[in-house]
């Protein structure tokens, strides 16, 4: 008897590779993935470097990401395998097989595609290691790094992890073996899922739902809101979409479907008719599709701007060498000029591309035009309010900078009036760019303008309590191609700093900074990329089901047509009409969802260091682009299964 139950189990995997196999490769490169995540985070011999403990929080936030969704992508894999067999499970009842005896060959079934899955997948992490730590230490820029091992602990873990997933399939297996009847086991496969809700109401909620997610995402208004409002709009838009994709689909080709002039012609009759029934039984399918699809998008796409333009944001955030920020209140700038010209003398150092500018911060309301309501500077704590940074007309070019008596700005803010407590401050046109925003502007999560005035010392002396007195000194060192001088030059600063307890008082090397944020980023990069292949890897699975489900079920919709009177020729171009409209509803859903999305995903963007929308909106679009030519590629690839189906049961028909 135990030969029968593998024999059969045996026999119910070969039988079904078409859909077992994709399941097995999915949980092998989950598991891949995972262990060689896991296997980077415990390793110890890169904690020492800058930045490190930022990269493994984001490398554990992967491991997260991953936990959360493989079970999601697995239990809906295994749904779909349970789907398609659930004839031959009545069979084997109606043969004279128990409940429980159909549940103990289901169990031996994942119990060999399961854990042969999680073998095969440690074999892979073992194999694809040292590639994976190459490219690792490469996408952070790491060069001279030790080669290091394995760390068995991320194996045992992801073991665990990925065996309890199995655990949790073969109780679903086992239950709902138990709680279906024979009758079931035979019918469920064709049944079609009853709507509770009219479709009109799902469509009012999705249509509310989406227009709420976007309306938030459209009026998100300074970065540090950005963050809760780009989730409670992914929320909304995400149950929108599943509601969506049946029911406003649905009532446009109902509408469609009352026009007489429009639906009673041959090709738009068969047309309307396949489509409402293809996205009503495809409908949670294909939202699933577009939601990691969106996921992927969103993933890559900020990796890819922030790697790409890193180099360009630590110029622009550090512009020299020596990069210092003073406040006035704290410390006498002249005090900090004369020490630095103390340690260039040490070692006859000489200065170029030196940059002395003085500033005024200021925390104030903007309405419309009108920058107002000024906040004490020192017991500032409303965050709904705008940063006006005041700095010398001088910085400006020179066609700027003659112009006496005018105020220019620079910012997304249009200003036309600053109201002081005793002035009121007309502005001029605004600056076309500023070279030294980024390395100024350190409050990046606030939305900031610049204001540049002819006398700014006597405005910062007139509201002392409403605007602070701060300097910007950055100066690169001549012939100072190792970085020592500066190194030197830096470490004396901070000790200065640190025994007199000096305040007000910053002193960035941008060598040094350069280390960490390129760890940063690289790391981003690298777990954005290899989440988005989580994803597309998902959203392949979920197509190539999705194929399989509409071959079956076209085998009767051709006879249908064919008793209809319509020649092979029609039948072949409605039918691919058909597919391909379905198909391509998710990725132009995902792009419409993204392109609404881009200003609040920008604002967190503008967090981290990534202010140029126009780096931005490249690296969106050349996502977009690349991922809607990869999910063409895909569907093309499996839609071979499709034509395959189609062509056993009714023949050439729709070979290509």
């Amino acid at each position: 008897m135990k030969n029968l139950y593998l024999n059969l189990a045996t026999k119910g995997i070969t039988k079904n590779k078409e859909v077992y196999l994709p399941f097995m490769i999915l949980n092998s490169l989950l598991v891949m993935i995972y262990g060689l995540c896991l296997n980077i985070f415990f390793n110890e011999s890169i904690d020492g470097y800058e930045g490190m403990s930022v990269v493994k929080s984001l490398l554990y936030l992967g491991v997260l990401i991953l936990t959360v969704f493989s079970p999601i992508f697995l239990t809906y894999a295994n749904n779909f395998i349970m789907k398609r067999r659930r004839t031959e499970f009545g069979l084997y009842n109606i043969l004279g097989l128990e409940k429980w005896q159909i549940s103990k060959i289901l169990v031996i079934e994942f119990l060999i595609a399961g854990i042969g899955s999680v073998i095969t997948g440690l074999i892979l992490s073992s194999l694809f290691y040292r590639l994976f730590e190459d490219l690792f230490l490469k996408a952070m820029r790491f060069q001279e790094l030790e080669k290091f091992l394995p760390n068995p602990k991320a194996y045992l873990i992801t073991s665990g992890v990925f065996l309890a997933i199995d655990a949790l399939i073969i109780i679903l297996r086992m239950v709902e073996v138990r709680r279906t009847d024979v009758l079931e086991l035979f019918t469920k496969s064709r049944k079609r899922e009853r709507n509770i809700i009219p479709l009109w109401i799902k469509a009012v909620i999705s249509v509310l739902f989406i227009g709420a997610g976007y309306y938030i995402a459209l009026t998100s208004e300074s970065p540090i809101g950005s963050i809760p409002d780009f989730f409670l709009a992914a929320t909304l838009v995400i149950i929108g979409t599943v509601f969506g994709f049946n029911a406003i689909t649905s009532v446009v080709l109902d509408i469609l479907k009352k026009n007489p002039k429009f639906y009673y012609k041959t090709n738009n009759f068969i047309a309307v008719s396949g489509l409402r029934h293809r996205i009503r039984q495809n409908a949670h399918g294909l939202a699933g599709i577009c939601i990691m699809s969106c996921a992927t998008l969103v993933l890559v796409s900020s990796a890819v701007a922030l790697y790409f333009t890193a180099d360009r944001m630590i110029s622009d955030l550090f512009p020299r060498q020596i990069n210092i920020k003073i406040d006035n209140k704290y410390v006498d700038k002249r005090d900090i000029y004369a020490q630095i010209d103390e340690l260039m003398a040490e070692d006859g150092s000489q200065r170029e591309g030196e940059l002395k500018a003085d500033f005024a911060k200021a925390f104030a309301s903007i309405e419309g035009t009108k920058a107002y309501d000024f906040s004490d500077y020192n017991h500032w704590t409303d965050y709904s309010k705008s940063v006006i940074l005041f700095m010398d007309k001088g910085l400006l070019k020179e066609e700027y900078a003659q112009e006496r008596g005018k105020v220019f700005y620079y910012g997304d803010i249009p200003l036309e009036e600053i109201i002081l407590p005793e002035d009121r401050i007309s502005v001029g046109r605004k600056v076309e760019s500023f070279e030294f925003k980024s390395a100024i502007n350190e409050i990046s999560i606030i939305n900031t303008v610049f204001v540049f005035v002819d006398d700014l010392e006597n405005l910062t002396a007139k509201y002392p309590h409403l605007l602070s007195d701060e300097s910007f000194y950055s100066f690169d060192i001549k012939g100072d191609v190792s970085n020592a001088k500066a190194d030197r030059i830096t470490e004396e600063m901070k000790k200065l700093q640190s025994s007199e307890s000096v305040e007000g008082l910053s002193i960035n090397n941008r060598e040094n900074e350069k280390v960490f944020f390129l760890s940063l980023y690289g790391a981003i990069f690298f777990i954005g990329i290899f989440l988005g292949a989580v994803f597309i890897l998902a959203t392949a699975l979920s197509i190539y089901y999705k194929q399989i489900s509409e071959g079956y079920e076209d085998i009767y919709r051709f006879q249908v047509y064919r008793n209809a009177g319509m020649t092979e020729k029609e039948v072949k171009q409605s039918i691919n009409t058909q597919v391909k409209t379905v198909f391509l509803l998710p990725p132009l859903v995902a792009g419409i969802h993204m392109a609404v999305a881009f200003k609040v995903i920008s604002f967190m963007l503008s967090m981290i260091g990534l202010f140029e929308n126009k780096y931005k909106v490249m690296a969106f679009v050349a996502v977009y682009a690349a991922y809607f030519l990869t999910y063409i590629l895909i569907y093309k690839l499996t839609s071979r299964s499709y034509y395959r189906i189609i062509s056993k049961k009714t023949g050439s028909l729709l070979k290509s």
